[in-house]
């Protein structure tokens, strides 16, 4: 079953097309990746998913439901949920207060938004860090502290942001290992990532952009192989045995 649909997007800002037609899918359940080099319009589609751009043309569609110029917080509401690039923790919250302003997506109670955070701590191993500060956090703990907010929303549909950059080695596998799980939660995963071997390793299927338009849609062993991708972005094919 289809749990999103993007249709011809296109997004201009002036003179500079960001985007031309870009029309993709993802399936309920999977882990899809979204490659391609700087500019080529990667976070400007998830701007666009995630409602915080509209499109200049096209339509997008979450669970069957036109959500094209709706606004975040009500995408957001649908299940649909990105964290960013740049980390934006509450910087005077503690890592707890940072994850329950999550979790009044849906929670009414204190009680309730509490209870629901904690369980995502404990999930993404994170209990410890509950009463530091969010400015205080090295870069490793910011990247799962965004995840945690976004669980907290309680979504269907998680984009996320190039969540790997700036990791060493040890904390990508952890990293990668946790969106796994989250995976295996229930929750469907739509990621941008740099960290080409960690992408490919981890996504069953990857969409690649160059220029603002797709040149490449389809599972991980033929998207490697795609001589435009080749060309654009990796330079060389891969070995992701």
């Amino acid at each position: 079953m289809k749990i999103l649909e993007a249709s011809n997007i296109s997004k201009q800002f002036g003179a500079l097309r960001a985007l031309e037609d870009v029309s993709c899918s993802i399936e309920t359940g999977e882990i899809v990746g979204l490659l391609g080099p700087n500019g080529a319009g990667k976070t400007t589609f998830f701007d666009v998913l995630s409602g915080f751009v509209v499109p200049s043309k096209g339509e997008v569609r979450f669970k069957g439901l036109a959500i094209t110029g709706k606004k975040p917080h009500d995408i957001c509401k649908l299940g649909l949920v990105r964290t960013f690039q740049i980390v934006k923790p509450f910087a005077n919250l503690t890592v707890l207060e940072n994850v329950m302003a999550g979790a009044f997506n849906r929670r009414k109670t204190k009680r309730e938004a509490r209870n629901v955070s904690m369980d995502i701590l404990d999930f993404l191993n994170m209990t410890d860090n509950k009463r530091q500060l969010g400015k205080s956090l090295p870069i490793a703990s910011l990247r799962r502290l965004e995840i945690a907010k976004a669980l907290a929303t309680e979504p269907a549909l998680l984009l996320l942001d190039e969540v790997l950059a700036g990791l060493n080695d040890a904390e990508r596998t952890e990293l990668v290992e946790n969106i796994r799980r989250i995976r295996d939660k229930g929750i469907t995963i739509f990621l941008i990532g740099h960290e080409i071997q960690a992408v490919l390793t981890l996504c069953e299927r990857v969409i690649a952009l160059n220029y603002g338009r797709k040149i490449t849609d389809g599972p991980v062993e033929l998207v490697v192989k795609n001589p435009e991708l080749i060309k654009a972005y990796l330079g060389e094919e891969l070995d992701i045995a």
